[in-house]
């Protein structure tokens, strides 16, 4: 299971609709349902019911939506985390000194 997979499968489920939701990802909508298809393989379930308009969540479609929601959440707080650390508005500075030769 990968993270990307995750976002598309909530972007569906969002939008009720794989045609406009591979429109707001950005990618083919073949390529979007093929990665879904993996990831029922992947879980051994269907996790859409797919319609010619309209495609709902099946019961484990469901219970993956509430959980790729916390993981998504997840990994964005995780990828904000280190990016204030990189950036310098969270985490530890240390300085070093080296004494002066002068003695003053």
């Amino acid at each position: 299971m990968e993270f990307y997979q995750l976002k598309y499968f909530v972007e569906i489920a969002s939008e009720d609709n794989f045609t406009r939701a591979a429109e707001r990802l950005a990618i083919a909508q073949p390529a979007l349902s093929q990665q879904v298809k993996n990831l029922e393989t992947e879980l051994g379930t269907v996790l859409l019911n797919r319609g010619r308009r309209k495609s709902s969540l099946t019961s484990a479609g469901e219970t993956l939506f509430d959980h790729a929601l916390l993981i998504l959440s997840a990994e964005s707080a995780a990828k904000e985390a280190v990016q204030e650390v990189v950036g310098l508005k969270r985490g530890r500075l240390v300085l070093g000194t080296i004494p002066s030769i002068s003695g003053c």
